[in-house]
């Protein structure tokens, strides 16, 4: 199916320097670049909840939703798939994918935990958020 795949920033950088280091061993040559220069600071670096009286599920998932609305993406992938037009559709995909939003991955994002409990802090990491209780 159509889809446009969500790939954080650091995924596609991740992609680029895997290749890299490919055609490098391939090639005989040491390899020297480093992305993690490129990439920008993290638009969401940290985030406050308080798990006070909420279900765990309902933190998880404010904490995924802040970093990255992926509801949003689901809205503009479906009004575009909404068009009759397959001419149309197809060419609002195509403008979707080339102007995709920048997003970072969940590792690049403290969540600063208030009254949250040991099993939910690690629900968190294993997300890869960064986590800190207080």
């Amino acid at each position: 199916t159509p889809h446009i795949a969500g790939h954080s920033f650091d995924g596609k950088a991740n992609g680029t320097n895997q290749i890299y280091r490919q055609i490098c061993e391939w090639t005989g040559v040491e390899p020297t670049w480093d992305p993690s220069p490129c990439l920008p600071e993290p638009d969401v670096p940290e985030i406050e909840i308080d798990a006070r009286s909420r279900a765990d599920e309902d933190v998880l998932r404010e904490a995924v939703f802040r970093v990255y609305p992926i509801l949003e993406d689901d809205g503009r992938f479906r009004q575009a798939m909404a068009n009759p037009d397959p001419d149309a559709r197809a060419e609002t995909f195509r403008a979707l994918r080339k102007n995709y939003p920048r997003r970072r991955e969940f590792k690049w994002t403290t969540v600063r935990l208030r009254n949250g409990s040991d099993a939910l802090a690690e629900a968190l990491r294993g997300l890869t958020f960064g986590v800190e209780m207080g």
